[in-house]
């Protein structure tokens, strides 16, 4: 796979989760996807956990969360590597991350790699 097609990918989600569009979210990972979230302490080992959860967070906690522009993207072979803010306003209180009304605006470093045009592993940093 080419750097760019790997990074469009990556966009591709992107665009899919700021549009909370869980069916192309869902389609461009793959099944058996290895999610980790090391600061927050979430990980899913398939496409399906972690797309029903990011709904689910999507509608009861944050419905206007949103993935910000890349602020800096380095490409090295099948990995992407994506710098972004991410934030929105919390629906209710939700331990960990703030009170109801609250702004959240958290800056993002996130490892993709992508193979056979899914993504096949996601971490989040931050």
């Amino acid at each position: 796979m080419s750097e760019q097609s790997a990074a469009e990918i990556v966009e591709a989600y992107v665009d899919a989760y700021n549009a909370q569009d869980f069916e192309a979210m869902e389609a461009l990972l793959s099944p058996q996807l290895d999610f980790q979230h090391y600061n927050r302490g979430f990980s899913f080992a398939s496409a399906a956990e972690l797309v029903a959860t990011l709904r689910a967070f999507a509608s009861d906690y944050l419905p206007d969360r949103k993935l910000g522009p890349a602020l800096r993207v380095n490409v090295v072979g099948d990995v992407v590597y994506r710098e972004q803010q991410w934030g929105g306003t919390l629906a209710v209180d939700l331990p960990g991350f703030g009170s109801q009304g609250d702004t959240l605006d958290d800056r993002l470093l996130t490892v993709f790699t992508v193979r056979d045009g899914v993504i096949t592993e996601y971490y989040d940093y931050g």
